[in-house]
């Protein structure tokens, strides 16, 4: 099994070689932005970039975190709310919210989903000032 995670590894460097880009190129390119054009993203590229956070080393192998994807206007309002109101998560397609797991490995996730999201000509912005009590309890 492990040699097919190496196989997978090498296929997405193929990619984006294939792409004109290379990883190295992606990295330095991307970008945290807060404006955002409202329009909705497909089932296959949310699933795309959760599949790249997935995919993000662990120490020990222990990504013990979990994703909830939000798209509803109505949870991105209260979200925002409890994000010190930072207008730009209204206008946003997608809310990424990491739940559990070690913080280092988590942004590992969050790096991976982040540098997926440029290679697909779209950026986005970690958020790190919110009040956890209040995510929690809008998100049950």
């Amino acid at each position: 099994m492990q040699n097919f995670s190496y196989f997978k590894i090498y296929l997405r460097l193929e990619l984006f070689i294939a792409m004109g880009e290379n990883i190295s190129d992606i990295i330095r390119d991307r970008r945290t932005v807060r404006i955002f054009r409202e329009k909705s993203l497909s089932r296959d590229i949310i699933l795309r970039l959760v599949d790249a956070a997935c995919n993000a080393p662990a120490g020990g192998n222990t990504s013990k975190w979990n994703i909830i994807v939000v798209t509803d206007r109505n949870l991105k309002e209260r979200i925002r709310y409890a994000a010190l109101n930072q207008e730009f998560l209204l206008t946003c397609s997608v809310i990424f919210v990491f739940i559990g797991g070690r913080v280092k490995n988590t942004f590992l996730a969050v790096e991976n989903l982040l540098l997926e999201a440029h290679s697909l000509g779209l950026e986005g912005c970690v958020v790190g000032s919110f009040d956890e009590k209040i995510v929690a309890e809008i998100l049950g």
